[in-house]
C-alpha cells in the first residue's frame, strides 16, 4: 500500500502553513508545516511529496514525471 502521494500545490494559505492542492483528479487540504519550519514553504504551481496530509519534500518536475513514470503498470494503470 502506498501512503505517499503527488500533489501540485494550487493554494496556500497567509501564514504558508496549510495549503490545496490537487492530486489526480481529487483537491486536497495539505500541512506544509514541516517543509515551512525548514524554510521552504511551496508557492501555487510547485508540486509536493505529501504523506498522510503532511508535505514532506518538494518536487522538481522530472522528479514528478520519474515518479508517475515508475508507478505507471504495462498496462498504463497507475499503481499504488
Amino acid at each position: 500500500m502506498c501512503l505517499s502521494q503527488l500533489v501540485r500545490i494550487e493554494q496556500v494559505d497567509s501564514g504558508g502553513v496549510r495549503a490545496i492542492g490537487r492530486s489526480g483528479d481529487r483537491q486536497i487540504a495539505v500541512s506544509l508545516a514541516v517543509l515551512t519550519v525548514g524554510g521552504d514553504t511551496p508557492e501555487p504551481g510547485d508540486w509536493v511529496l505529501a504523506a498522510t496530509g503532511l508535505a514532506v519534500r518538494r518536487l522538481s518536475y522530472d522528479e514528478v514525471l520519474s515518479i508517475t513514470e515508475a508507478r505507471l503498470g504495462l498496462d498504463g494503470e497507475e499503481r499504488s
